[in-house]
């Protein structure tokens, strides 16, 4: 089988879940998400600038993230 034969295949049959267990997935992922963002500012003392760099490559709102670790996004 070649590998786009196997393309096809998950086009024709992507995988499914159930609603409430892929939004919990995705919930789970994003809280995972927040946690390695604020454990990688923290101990290595990340400044602003790429914290917010960091927050936009993660898919994470640097106000949502700034809200997570109870500090003002103006800071």
């Amino acid at each position: 089988m070649s590998y786009d034969e196997i393309d096809g295949f998950i086009e024709a049959f992507p995988p499914c879940y159930d609603t409430a267990e892929g939004d919990a997935e995705q919930a789970a992922h994003h809280q995972k998400t927040l946690d390695v963002l604020w454990v990688v500012g923290n101990q290595y003392d990340v400044r602003i600038d790429h914290m917010r760099q960091l927050c936009d490559v993660a898919g994470i709102s640097f106000e949502e993230f700034c809200k997570y670790t109870g500090k003002p996004a103006t800071y």
